[in-house]
């Protein structure tokens, strides 16, 4: 059983990482520049606003879960699935909706960081969950929670430093990709080595995604991937590389993502479901999700977003599966006593709930709300915006902040 499961990780692991590679080579620097402090804000506080919401109405309707167990069960279910979510704003892009106000690129990064503040924030509470039960000094104990504390960072700082490099030797191997490509010859050259380019971007995003688990820094793993690809893109753009990579990896996902889903599915376990508690459960992920939606719709105020467009960027932070599927028996493994192994029921029971009630729902509402809250009208102004930036030019009425710097 213990082989099958470590199995299925490994898929799981290796279809998130092509779809994460997707996500980073769609990233627009510019977009990025221009939208940095939202994708700041975006990025931290709805997650540590569900995270706490999650902890309050739980400690509410539990009273007897120490508050340790309540945050933990609040940054289970705190991470957006960038397995649902990244998907989506690939076909937002392909379709020309929110892309010139940046909104794909904007939901994309943000959830990327919003996963490693989840997970680093379930560590930290894990710590805590299981201090008691753990023998040691007061002194021990507060060397692992500063460590806790500490892993959060030092993860981000990991994954980015790890991207940088990775992404940057992309640009040298198998070739150097800033020069121009104007011969017939070197068009030929250049096309023979995008298998190598493929392989390579594989093997340095494996590398990170299985080295990170190994090293227990799982945080650093997912964000060293995104980081990997957004940085090779920035040199493989201008001569025309990442559209090959970009066609091949869709291909790769194309059968991937039917592997992924099922995983989860088989990671749900109906008999561990506690009946007694799926009401105040389902209730719980509800009212957190209303604090998730209003801060993130709050978050945009007074940004160049309509009202429309900020409701939007809202309901696209709802799905979860891929972060709850991880999580969510990991307490339960860890615990031994019997009011351990109740909570750890407890924290799998709402990952469970959360998974069967935002997955599908989530996907359904993104893909209907952007066809109703980003008109068409919007999608014209955008193809012809991108039409005048090619040739050079400005829309009429497009403030320079707009256009790339």
């Amino acid at each position: 059983m213990d082989v099958n499961r470590r199995h299925t990780s490994t898929i799981r692991s290796f279809a998130l990482m092509v779809i994460l590679f997707r996500a980073g080579l769609s990233l627009d620097l510019n977009v990025l520049k221009r939208l940095s402090a939202i994708v700041g804000l975006l990025a931290f506080t709805p997650c540590l606003v569900e995270a706490a919401a999650v902890a309050v109405f739980t400690s509410f309707f539990f009273n007897s879960l120490p508050p340790s167990w309540a945050l933990l069960t609040g940054f289970t279910l705190a991470a957006v699935s960038p397995a649902v979510v990244v998907p989506q704003m690939l076909q937002l892009q392909s379709k020309k909706l929110g892309v010139r106000k940046g909104i794909p690129t904007l939901i994309t990064a943000a959830s990327s960081i919003d996963d490693v503040l989840a997970i680093s924030g379930f560590s930290v509470c894990l710590s805590f969950a299981f201090s008691h039960s753990k023998s040691g000094s007061p002194s021990n104990d507060t060397w692992k929670l500063i460590m806790s504390l500490l892993k959060a960072p030092s993860e981000a700082a990991v994954g980015i430093i790890y991207g940088l490099l990775g992404g940057a030797l992309l640009w040298y191997i198998p070739e150097m990709c800033s020069k121009p490509k104007s011969t017939e010859n070197s068009s030929e050259t250049s096309s023979k080595y995008n298998f190598h380019r493929l392989v390579l971007l594989l093997l340095f995003g494996s590398f990170s995604i299985f080295g990170s688990q190994k090293l227990d820094i799982g945080g650093a793993g997912p964000l060293a991937v995104m980081m990997l690809s957004f940085v090779a893109a920035i040199r493989w753009r201008p001569a025309g590389f990442d559209v090959s990579c970009e066609s091949s990896l869709k291909t790769l996902w194309s059968i991937l993502y039917h592997y992924l889903f099922c995983l989860i599915g088989g990671e749900i376990r109906i008999k561990n479901l506690q009946t007694s508690v799926l009401l105040y459960a389902t209730l719980v992920i509800l009212f957190s999700l209303i604090f998730r939606l209003a801060a993130a719709f709050l978050l945009t105020y007074g940004s160049s977003f309509s009202a429309k467009e900020r409701l939007f960027i809202a309901i696209a932070w709802l799905p979860k599966a891929t972060v709850q599927a991880a999580l969510g028996p990991v307490a339960l493994d860890m615990a031994t006593d019997k009011e351990d192994i109740e909570r750890g029921h407890l924290v799998l029971t709402f990952s469970v709930i959360a998974i069967l009630m935002t997955a599908p729902i989530g996907a359904v509402l993104i893909d209907l709300s952007s066809r109703i809250l980003l008109s068409t009208d919007e999608v014209e102004v955008e193809t012809a915006a991108d039409d005048d930036d090619e040739a050079g030019h400005r829309l009429n009425g497009i403030s320079s902040d707009d256009s790339p710097s």
